[in-house]
């Protein structure tokens, strides 16, 4: 997408590309996306199943006649993450003589909203930046169950999890017109900054064959910072 890049996600994929917008623009995106898959775990089967629905890209640009050519201004809305996750999975675990059992509930999104502008330098040469500032989360719900064969122990932990993702990223790019019949084009994207938080509530249950069995309720709040490094990307239309 980095060279035939020619609407309102040139504020993604090379801001450079909303030169190529020559009239006022408006772009609505929504998208549906169901996947499953299955594989194994310790030779059973068990399947991974993805639904992504909703908003995927809105937004809107307007173009400004000047002197060398034209600037073009764009606003939009886009869905950055997702995550959207159904895990499930039972396996006898003869070696170690216990039963694993495990399931995994996620959804969620996080949205940026993109600022940009692109400019024609000269008439074989465009340019252009952009800025996403991005916020969101997920929900998730971690279930497990092990039996120990040996000490006929049933061990149930539940995990109750609430993420807030923030941040922010940027691009550059250019388009170089080299030939009518060649496009190059360049697109660099910064680190991407994204700050993480997590309230968690987990509940661990141990009950032995023939006895009361215990339970243990914890709550805790995390905060990390990751970095993705930055991108080059290049291409030839």
């Amino acid at each position: 997408f980095v060279p035939v890049t020619g609407d309102l996600t040139a504020l993604v994929y090379n801001p450079a590309g909303l030169c190529r917008i020559k009239q006022r623009t408006a772009l609505l995106s929504l998208s549906y996306d169901s996947r499953e898959t299955v594989t194994s775990y310790g030779g059973q089967p068990f399947g991974l199943s993805s639904d992504r629905q909703g908003l995927l890209f809105a937004g809107a640009a307007i173009p400004f006649p000047s002197y060398r050519g034209s600037l073009v201004t764009a606003i939009a809305v886009h869905r950055m993450f997702v995550s959207d996750l159904d895990v499930a999975y039972e396996s006898a675990n003869t070696i170690d003589q216990r039963t694993d059992a495990f399931r995994l509930q996620q959804s969620g999104a996080t949205y940026a909203l993109d600022i940009g502008f692109g400019v024609d330098l000269a008439t074989v040469l465009s340019a252009g930046m952009s800025l996403s500032l991005f916020e969101g989360g997920y929900n998730a719900l971690r279930q497990s169950h092990t039996r120990e064969e040996s000490a006929t122990l049933d061990r149930y932990v539940i995990d109750d999890i609430e993420g807030d993702l923030d941040g922010a990223v940027g691009r550059i790019g250019v388009i170089l017109f080299a030939h009518r019949h060649a496009h190059i084009a360049i697109n660099v994207t910064t680190p991407t900054l994204v700050n993480g938080a997590t309230d968690e509530a987990s509940e661990i249950t141990e009950v032995v064959e023939n006895d009361t069995g215990s339970t243990v309720n914890t709550t805790a709040e995390t905060t990390t910072e990751y970095i993705i490094p930055y991108r080059l990307d290049g291409g030839i239309e």
